[in-house]
């Protein structure tokens, strides 16, 4: 007899009321979405296996949040989604891995293009120091983020990785391997990634112009 079994995830989401998007620039209606992982047979949800993220999405934007949005917009600045801070590591992590670090353009260029926020020299500055000196590991923020990322904000940090390393370099094995653990640590699939990649090429690479320097590979 065959048997048709796998896993799915399942998404449940209630209304919780007006906040402050960092990213409309005022209040909209937020949602918070659960995301549980099923084990499934021939289709039917039959067992939990785990929870595999809980954020905040504002409705009109799409964008996720961490659940700490809640308390940190009170009185304060709104929060930016979960997802810019981790596309702007994975900007410089490349970017320093070529040492392509003089070409801060390159990575305000790509930042601008795909989130449609900035990233100022400052923070790229920062960026470099957290990462050159071990007090930061990008794939520890992907893995413990990825929980508070949806499926608009994963797909965005790909893109980033993709445009970043195409710019620098003519993509080889290596380089693709290393935006597939990109993916990998927030959970993604390789056929999400590969999809993600084929979008962006159809999209003429958004422009991004290339750079090509004799590559130094990220050790």
């Amino acid at each position: 007899m065959f048997f048709l079994f796998g896993e799915r995830i399942h998404s449940d989401s209630k209304n919780i009321g007006k906040k402050d998007c960092g990213v409309c620039g005022k209040q909209q209606p937020f949602s918070q979405v659960v995301e549980t992982r099923y084990f499934c047979l021939f289709g039917i949800r039959l067992l939990p296996i785990d929870k595999s993220a809980n954020y905040l999405l504002c409705t009109q934007c799409n964008n996720a949040f961490p659940l700490e949005l809640e308390e940190s917009t009170r009185g304060g600045p709104a929060q930016q989604p979960t997802h810019l801070a981790l596309i702007k590591r994975v900007l410089v992590y490349i970017q320093l891995g070529y040492a392509m670090h003089t070409r801060r353009d390159v990575v305000q260029d790509i930042c601008i293009k795909v989130t449609g926020f900035e990233i100022q020299a400052e923070e790229i500055s920062q960026q470099m120091q957290d990462l050159d000196s071990g007090n930061v590991d990008l794939f520890d923020s992907l893995r413990s983020s990825a929980s508070s990322l949806n499926l608009q904000g994963k797909q965005q940090v790909i893109e980033a990785a993709f445009l970043i390393t195409y710019a620098c370099c003519e993509i080889q094995y290596e380089d693709r391997l290393r935006i597939n653990l990109i993916g990998n640590a927030m959970d993604v699939s390789i056929e999400f990634i590969s999809s993600v990649i084929e979008h962006v090429h159809s999209q003429g690479c958004y422009g991004v112009r290339r750079i090509l320097p004799s590559q130094q590979r990220i050790s």
